[in-house]
């Protein structure tokens, strides 16, 4: 489970588990703005998320490369209010699609770099060896690698559609 909150933290969890396994803080020029707005898994890499800044700022995570630093932030533009992102979604069939939604409504897709796009051989090792495998309600399953709990299955995201 990744949950984001008004005070700009990103928890990973075990739902299992009372403590988050991983907490994140993205960086932000604004310390007294930093709400976590969304934050994503990508369909296609576990060890891959997004977070987004209430006041703007997307950053992408991709947990084989870092514990704590994202590997990458997407310029959205000076544009007047549309660094306010509400939401993100990854496209689970074009696996380097990344949309991003803001205030206005306005949604922009931004194509992701091949490394943050394609499953790596040591992910399911990775994502095993972080939640400590002792069978915990925290798995990876299905065709399109979906977080999977037991008895409970992730929820899709959301969809954006324009105001």
């Amino acid at each position: 489970l990744l949950t984001g909150s008004v005070d700009g933290a990103v928890k990973l969890y075990d739902v299992l588990q009372q403590r988050a396994l991983l907490t994140f803080f993205p960086p932000s020029k604004h310390l007294s703005t930093c709400a976590i707005s969304a934050a994503v898994w990508s369909s296609a890499r576990p060890c891959v998320f997004a977070v987004a800044m209430e006041m703007g700022g997307v950053y992408i995570y991709d947990l084989l490369e870092s514990k704590q630093e994202p590997v990458m932030q997407l310029s959205l533009g000076a544009a007047s209010g549309s660094q306010q992102v509400t939401s993100l979604v990854f496209n689970p069939k074009q696996r380097g699609l990344l949309a991003v939604g803001d205030v206005t409504g306005r949604v922009r897709v931004f194509r992701l770099p091949f490394t943050l796009s394609e499953q790596q051989k040591s992910e399911m090792a990775e994502i095993s060896a972080l939640v400590g495998d002792k069978g915990s309600g925290f798995s990876l399953a299905g065709p399109n690698r979906n977080f999977n709990t037991k008895g409970f299955e992730r929820l899709g995201t959301e969809v954006m559609s324009p105001r």
